[in-house]
């Protein structure tokens, strides 16, 4: 009914609150490291615009694509995710070939991995918007709750992204609220293909579970 409000309830599958919007740090983890200098090129073609947030996982810039002309995001990924895994860059790699496979509104397009120092990078779409977390977390703090036709929306945008990427065979497997980035009128599933390196240690180069 157009006159109810709701405040949208956190489901299990959202518990635990992209691409581009911050995540929530990890406080047990050692001194962040340093952010990259405005300006700083990456691999000869990533031009740093802005840090857009840092969480658990890397750090994420909006980077202007110098051979292609146009803004990106991309995620610098933190030192110890390298130390975490077996050969790292072949599991990332893997990681990024099933995600390449997901094609939907609702699924942030990853593009391509590289390497910058050292550390291992995931370029992707550049989606405008508040993470979903981050919008839950106003409204507890007392702005306007959903509509319940919002809210409906964005579960509904949410499960079609999953099930587009079930049906390419690819699982996100950190399905939360600041893995999902709202901006008007669509919702954006974002970390297919990064999310993955901290949970799994047993893919081989082709992707496939050992």
């Amino acid at each position: 009914r157009s006159g109810r409000h709701v405040t949208l309830p956190v489901y299990p599958v959202l518990i635990r609150s992209g691409a581009v919007s911050p995540e929530p740090t990890d406080t047990a983890a050692a001194e962040p490291e340093p952010d990259l200098a405005l300006g700083e090129v990456l691999a000869d073609r990533y031009e740093v615009i802005a840090r857009l947030g840092r969480g658990g996982m890397g750090t994420v810039y909006r980077v202007r694509d110098r051979e292609l002309d146009e803004d990106i995001a991309l995620k610098l990924l933190h030192l110890d995710l390298a130390a975490a895994v077996d050969d790292p860059r072949t599991r990332l790699r893997a990681e990024v070939r099933l995600a390449r496979r997901v094609s939907h509104p609702n699924v942030c397009r990853v593009h391509d991995l590289g390497q910058h120092a050292g550390r291992m990078f995931v370029t992707m779409e550049l989606v405008s918007g508040d993470s979903l977390g981050a919008v839950l977390r106003q409204v507890r703090a007392g702005a306007a709750p959903f509509r319940l036709e919002r809210s409906v929306d964005i579960v509904v945008q949410l499960c079609a992204g999953l099930a587009a990427a079930h049906r390419a065979g690819v699982l996100h497997r950190d399905v939360k609220p600041d893995n999902a980035i709202v901006e008007p009128g669509r919702v954006v599933l974002t970390d297919f293909g990064v999310a993955a390196l901290s949970t799994s240690r047993h893919l081989d180069a082709r992707g496939r579970r050992t």
